[in-house]
C-alpha cells in the first residue's frame, strides 16, 4: 500500500489498516482473531506498522486455514464450524479484556456478517468489509472537498529529477502523475 500511496493520486485504503484504525477509535483496546498461528507475525508487524502496539490487547487463534474457509462459502456445515470457531476465540478475548475484536481475515469477516455477529459480550466486532467500503467513501469525498487525501512530502512523495525520468522511460509516461494533471 505504501508504493501504490506514492504512485497514485487518489485514496489508497487497506483492509488490515482500515479495521486495526477504527477499533482504535471504537474502544480503548482490541483483539485479533486469526485464521492460523501463521499469521500471528504478519498481523503483529502490521499492528506495529500502524502504531497501534499500545492498544492491541491480544490474539486468539481459529485454527482454520484458508482452503477451508473458501470450502465453507459452499458448505453449511463447515461455515456453522468457522463461526464457532471464531466465536470461542473471541470471547477469549472478551473474557481477557479487549474492548473491540476484529476478525483478521476477509473471508472470516464474510461469515461474520452473514451470521449476523456485530458484538459479543457488548464488544463490538469490526467487519473491515464494511469499514473499508465507509472509509474509501469517506476518502473520496474528502478528497473532492479539500482536492487531497494523501500527504505527498516524505513517505509517499513520488520521486523526481532523473529517478523520475527513468522510470516514465521504462514504465511509460503516465506513471506518477502530477497532482491534477490527467493521464495521458
Amino acid at each position: 500500500m505504501r508504493e501504490a500511496r506514492e504512485m497514485v493520486n487518489i485514496p489508497v485504503l487497506g483492509l488490515s489498516e482500515t479495521s486495526l484504525h477504527i477499533a482504535s477509535i471504537m474502544g480503548a483496546n482490541f483483539g485479533l482473531v486469526a485464521i492460523a498461528e501463521k499469521w500471528i507475525p504478519r498481523l503483529m508487524e502490521n499492528v506495529d506498522c500502524y502504531g497501534l502496539r499500545q492498544k492491541f490487547s491480544g490474539i486468539e487463534v481459529m485454527e482454520t486455514s484458508p482452503l477451508n474457509l473458501r470450502k465453507a462459502f459452499r458448505d453449511d456445515a463447515r461455515r456453522k464450524d468457522v463461526i464457532a470457531r471464531f466465536t470461542s476465540a473471541a470471547e477469549k478475548l472478551v473474557a481477557n479484556g479487549a474492548e473491540v475484536i476484529i476478525p483478521a481475515g476477509g473471508e472470516v469477516g464474510v461469515f461474520v456478517i452473514e451470521a449476523g455477529l456485530f458484538e459479543l459480550g457488548r464488544s463490538p466486532i469490526v467487519n473491515g468489509i464494511f469499514e473499508l467500503i465507509k472509509m474509501g467513501e469517506m476518502a473520496v469525498k474528502l478528497r473532492a472537498l479539500t482536492g487531497r487525501f494523501t500527504s505527498k512530502r516524505f513517505a509517499y512523495a513520488p520521486p523526481t529529477g532523473d529517478f523520475l525520468e527513468k522510470i516514465r522511460e521504462h514504465y511509460g509516461a503516465d506513471v506518477y502523475p502530477a497532482p491534477g494533471v490527467p493521464k495521458p
